[in-house]
């Protein structure tokens, strides 16, 4: 059996971190989700130029659509599933997008012999989506998982709950932290 080297890029904006990870890593598959009709266009250009597999959808524990309520502004407000975000989001015109079920879509596609680096920055989606991972085991199939944690920013989490999610997810994979800088060494947990 052929071992595949994968990136999924959870979150993937503008392609800034596909972009990065293409500087230092050669030979991957590349997957990029990312819901916002904002970037839709833009996403599915580059990945006809880097060669990447654009996924417009969110990230989530289910096939369902589900309401994304869009960043204020430009797109530098990130956009948020969780209507409970503290700033930054039109809460009053949300958009339905298509969803697709993260640890199923893992499950589906890979091996646990593959190596796989994840990055997510999803704006507090991941504290839906990791314990679901770690609960139908997909998180096994993840050798690395950059983070971009948002635990602060979504009224519905606490510290005692984000903290109890790094722990468990850290005892089954590699949990790094995602740098948006390019070039900056990793940062472990």
């Amino acid at each position: 059996m052929k071992i595949r080297k994968v990136f999924i890029d959870c979150g993937a904006w503008t392609g800034d971190s596909i972009k990065a990870f293409k500087k230092f890593y050669k030979g991957f598959e590349i997957y990029g989700f990312e819901c916002e009709p904002r970037l839709t266009k833009e996403l599915t250009k580059l990945s006809e130029k880097l060669d990447f597999k654009f996924i417009n959808k969110a990230v989530w524990i289910n096939n369902k659509p589900i309401n994304l309520y869009p960043g204020q502004g430009d797109l530098t407000q990130s956009s948020s599933l969780h209507k409970s975000k503290r700033k930054y989001i039109d809460k009053k015109n949300p958009v339905k997008v298509e969803a697709i079920d993260l640890s199923k879509w893992i499950i589906k596609n890979f091996n646990k012999e593959d190596y796989i680096i994840c990055k997510m920055n999803i704006e507090g989606a991941e504290y839906k989506i990791l314990p679901k991972m770690l609960k139908d085991g997909s998180i096994d199939y993840i050798d690395r998982l950059y983070m971009s944690w948002h635990w602060s920013k979504v009224k519905e989490f606490t510290k005692q709950q984000h903290e109890s999610i790094v722990e468990a997810v850290a005892k089954r994979t590699t949990l790094l932290r995602w740098l948006f800088v390019e070039g900056e060494k990793e940062d472990v947990f």
